[in-house]
C-alpha cells in the first residue's frame, strides 16, 4: 500500500508515497542544461507544471510530468522511472528511463530560431520520432541512462 508522501528528514529511510505537484503560475527558465548541451532560452515561459507519481524504496515513478501547454512555445511531457537516493550530503541519481514528449511551436523558429535549430540538431530520426504539422514539430522519444554518461535517445512511436 502506497501512502501520502513521507519525508524522513533524518534520511534513516528513503521518502515514501505518491505525490502530486502542480504549479498555476507561470515558470520561466533562463537556461536547460541537458548531457548534449545547454540551451540558453530569451523569454520563453511554461504555462503550467504537473508532476505526478509516487516513490518507494528509491524508485520514482512518474505517472505524469508536464511543462507547459501546446499554447506554449515549447511543450514538454513525460512518464516513466528514475532511481535516486536522498543522503544527509545531497540527491543521487542512479538510472533513469522516461519516455518523452517534446513539441516545438511553429511560433519559436519566428521568435528563437538558435533554439528551434538546436533541437533540431540535437534530435535526428536515430533519436526520436520526429513529425511536422502547422503547428510545429513534435519530437518523440526514450532517453535513458545511468547517473554517468551520455543518455541513450532512441525513437518513440507512440507517446
Amino acid at each position: 500500500m502506497v501512502r501520502e508522501f513521507v519525508f524522513d528528514q533524518s534520511y534513516t529511510q528513503q521518502p515514501e508515497g505518491r505525490f502530486n505537484i502542480s504549479s498555476p503560475q507561470p515558470i520561466k527558465f533562463d537556461s536547460l542544461s541537458i548531457p548534449q548541451a545547454s540551451l540558453v532560452f530569451s523569454d520563453i515561459e511554461f504555462s503550467t507544471l504537473v508532476l505526478k507519481g509516487q516513490m518507494k524504496d528509491g524508485d520514482i515513478a512518474i505517472s505524469e510530468l508536464t511543462l507547459g501547454s501546446a499554447k506554449n512555445d515549447l511543450f514538454i511531457q513525460a512518464r516513466g522511472g528514475v532511481t535516486v537516493s536522498f543522503t544527509k550530503t545531497g540527491t543521487r541519481l542512479s538510472r533513469y528511463d522516461l519516455q518523452m514528449r517534446l513539441i516545438r511551436s511553429s511560433n519559436l523558429v519566428k521568435k528563437d530560431q538558435f533554439i528551434a535549430n538546436s533541437l533540431d540538431f540535437l534530435f535526428d530520426d536515430s533519436k526520436a520520432k520526429i513529425t511536422e504539422n502547422a503547428q510545429g514539430k513534435t519530437y518523440q522519444f526514450r532517453m535513458r541512462g545511468l547517473s554517468r554518461g551520455m543518455p541513450q535517445l532512441t525513437p518513440l512511436a507512440q507517446f
